[in-house]
């Protein structure tokens, strides 16, 4: 993956060097090439945000995309949501859609012993919903 991101960020770069040379005498369909050369960042935002984030870093009360083994799906992590087994809150993450999550997350939560008294498979990742 970091091959690849090295790879689009010169790129980027590279094309925005070149409009940044040559912006003024460019022309496409009657208009400078200049509002390209502005986009440039936001692109390379959105490549960011695409991006697999380390499950420690995801966002409380938000809901993120998130990854289980080969299985992706829309969930929310939610502080003190849950009990452990000596009666001690718990975060928990809750998926967003009943019908969308491994069947090991009971009631669409993930548990560290659910209904069948198994541990629930743990999301590895998370990215934004707009990265999609």
């Amino acid at each position: 993956m970091g091959e690849q991101k090295d790879h689009i960020e010169h790129l980027i770069s590279t094309v925005g060097n070149f409009i940044g040379d040559h912006g003024s005498s460019l022309t496409a369909m009657g208009r400078k090439c200049l509002p390209l050369k502005q986009a440039l960042p936001s692109a390379s935002r959105q490549f960011e945000a695409m991006q697999w984030r380390p499950i420690a870093d995801a966002p409380y009360d938000e809901d993120v995309e998130v990854r289980v083994g080969e299985m992706t799906f829309m969930a929310i992590l939610s502080r003190n949501a849950s009990l452990t087994a000596d009666m001690k809150e718990c975060d928990q993450w809750q998926a967003a859609r009943e019908s969308e999550h491994p069947p090991c997350w009971s009631g669409g939560a993930c548990w560290r012993s659910n209904e069948d008294e198994a541990v629930s498979l743990q999301p590895d990742a998370w990215r934004p919903l707009h990265a999609q």
